[in-house]
């Protein structure tokens, strides 16, 4: 397992918990720069499993963090949602946050979904409900409670995975190493429809 940060104290076995934290916005316009628009319906607990296929341990859940603007207009979050839960059951977590008009722009903005994230991360890790974090996201914002979850629960492995293939040099000295997601790995992934296909089997 090759890592360009400094080392977790714990060692991962075949019994270590992993769960993995998605910014859905973040995720959505990663996939489009570097797979395409057609990939946004990612299959995204098989994405977390493909990301984590060097480290020791169990996918035991993945919480996907989204807004009806997080991904583009007409993008059916919901639906996505629910054929997820369809395949994985409560293995995939799904949580809403809140859409605010700016009447500065004109537009909506999204609210606390960064920030129901970060109190996930810390929380999960700080009760020990699992010995390792897989954190989806280019957003320097989550650098900080990264920090946080490092300070009060030393020993747990966090590492991140950035969905524009591009490390965020926020992460540098708080993970264990960051992974960049590009487009064979969304493709290898393969598509949620694709997935459903196969259940449905």
């Amino acid at each position: 397992m090759a890592t360009s940060y400094a080392a977790a104290e714990a060692i991962l076995n075949s019994d270590s918990r992993w769960i993995a934290y998605i910014d859905a916005a973040n995720l959505y316009y990663g996939i489009c720069e570097s797979a395409g628009p057609d990939y946004w319906r990612v299959d995204v607990v098989r994405m977390c499993n493909q990301v984590l296929k060097a480290y020791n341990g169990k996918l035991i859940r993945v919480k996907y963090f989204t807004t009806a603007l997080s991904g583009q207009a007409g993008v059916d979050q919901k639906q996505f949602e629910q054929d997820t839960i369809r395949v994985y059951g409560k293995q995939f977590q799904p949580f809403m946050g809140k859409t605010k008009y700016d009447d500065k722009t004109g537009s909506f903005k999204e609210k606390q979904v960064d920030v129901r994230l970060a109190a996930h991360l810390v929380g999960d890790l700080c009760t020990k409900a699992c010995e390792a974090a897989l954190v989806v996201s280019s957003d320097s914002d989550l650098a900080a409670a990264i920090g946080e979850a490092r300070y009060y629960a030393p020993g747990r492995t966090i590492v991140a995975a950035h969905p524009d293939g591009v490390p965020s040099g926020a992460y540098t000295d708080v993970v264990d190493e960051a992974i960049p997601i590009d487009a064979g790995m969304y493709r290898n992934a393969a598509r949620l429809d694709v997935t459903l296909t196969k259940y449905r089997k």
